[in-house]
């Protein structure tokens, strides 16, 4: 080993420093090199020259220094020496080759003059490992990015129909929708007690807008389905929830969409409440509780989305219910399979005793509700849809409709 002075190995560690520019020349003369047989015949004594003198054909790069010194192998490999002169013709190449498959993904960010290279083809890089890797990963963050930025937006929103839709209102809204009931309203109201469902007036309205007006437009805002409220008010513990939630989906929204914006409720929340009213008959909930059971004031609103939508099968659906529920509510009243269940029973017992007491005003109740049913299902067996419905829905209306509106035909809202 030969001792080397002070200034000597701050000369070789300055060529060290410099070198990858020196080398990356090369590396792309070779490049092309091994294209020999696609290029023409007169490039082969400057490509010979290049080989032999790297950097005489491109002074520019000299200049590049900061640039190329990102684009290339930092460190030098151990089969060079301090000085490119030094290298044999056959190691050069050698050499090359292998700095060339180690450096090849760099060449194209190399800062190569284009006037160097006038007839050369282009660079191919579809076989770079870090060029497809680059394209994936971006394509793999720009994805991620777009799901994570969707996935706030889906959760915030979930957030705010949990924020909106809990067991609290439900509770308040039954209280507010039989406010001035007394138990034997439940099983056959009194008319003025009911008359304010369906008597409009604006004191109703807005009392509806004040105190549930939140939850309805965030449920619009959300463009919730069924499942999306269900899933935010889960768990339903009771059929008196569960009879909450369809009023407030079905009836509700009747009172704060009117005229023209009643397409609202007929278009957003109708579909909802039927959804929701199909799911909870399916479950058997109005049979679940005797409260609800064997109280037609109460039963009846779960059969009210089927009686709004504009469908035959589900009005004969509605009518097989209401039959349904005036069988049971006299089989316990009249003393038949529930009678005795109704002994260890307190709210069973306590819907019998209301229903002896209320006698033919509950069947009354029952029948006026079958009717009203009957009358909505008219109206679709014959036209299909519900004519009133057409200047809020923009539907144009056929000249049966108009003449049956004209001479007075049944409107509901």
């Amino acid at each position: 080993m030969h001792a080397h002075s002070a200034p000597q190995r701050r000369e070789q560690t300055t060529q060290a420093r410099n070198y990858p520019q020196k080398l990356l020349l090369p590396s792309l003369a070779l490049s092309l090199f091994s294209r020999s047989l696609s290029l023409p015949i007169s490039l082969f004594p400057s490509l010979m020259k290049l080989l032999r003198h790297p950097l005489a054909l491109l002074p520019s790069a000299a200049s590049s220094t900061t640039a190329t010194r990102h684009t290339v192998l930092r460190r030098r490999p151990r089969f060079f020496s301090s000085s490119s002169s030094s290298i044999s013709g056959p190691a050069r190449l050698l050499s090359l080759s292998l700095l060339l498959h180690a450096s090849r993904a760099a060449l194209p960010t190399c800062p190569v003059p284009a006037a160097a290279l006038p007839t050369c083809p282009a660079v191919s890089l579809r076989s770079s490992p870090r060029a497809y890797s680059t394209t994936t990963t971006a394509t793999t963050t720009t994805d991620t990015n777009t799901t994570t930025a969707s996935m706030p937006t889906s959760q915030e929103k979930q957030a705010q129909l949990r924020a909106a839709l809990t067991p609290i209102v439900l509770e308040d809204l039954r209280r507010f929708w039989f406010q001035d009931f007394q138990d034997e309203d439940f099983v056959a109201p009194r008319m003025e007690a009911a008359l304010r469902w369906f008597q409009r007036t604006d004191e109703f309205d807005q009392a509806c807008l004040a105190q549930f007006g939140q939850p309805i437009h965030a449920i619009r805002a959300a463009q919730a389905t069924a499942d999306d409220v269900l899933s935010a008010i889960a768990p339903l513990d009771s059929a008196l929830d569960w009879m909450s939630l369809v009023i407030l989906l079905d009836q509700v929204p009747r009172n704060l969409y009117r005229g023209a914006d009643s397409r609202v409720a007929f278009d957003v929340f109708d579909p909802i409440a039927r959804e929701v009213a199909r799911r909870a008959i399916d479950r058997g909930v109005p049979r679940a509780d005797p409260r609800v059971r064997y109280q037609p004031a109460r039963r009846t609103w779960f059969y009210m989305p089927l009686m709004h939508a504009e469908d035959l099968a589900l009005h004969d659906l509605a009518l097989a219910q209401h039959d349904a529920m005036a069988a049971e509510v006299r089989a316990l009243r009249d003393g038949g399979d529930d009678d005795e269940r109704s002994k260890g029973n307190p709210d069973l017992r306590r819907c019998r005793e209301l229903l002896v007491a209320g006698g033919e005003a509950v069947d009354a109740y029952m029948a006026r509700s079958r009717e009203f049913e009957v009358k909505h299902r008219v109206i679709i067996e014959r036209f299909g849809r519900y004519p009133h419905r057409n200047a809020a829905l923009g539907r144009d209306p056929t000249p049966e409709e108009e003449e049956y509106l004209a001479n007075g035909g049944d409107t509901f809202s």
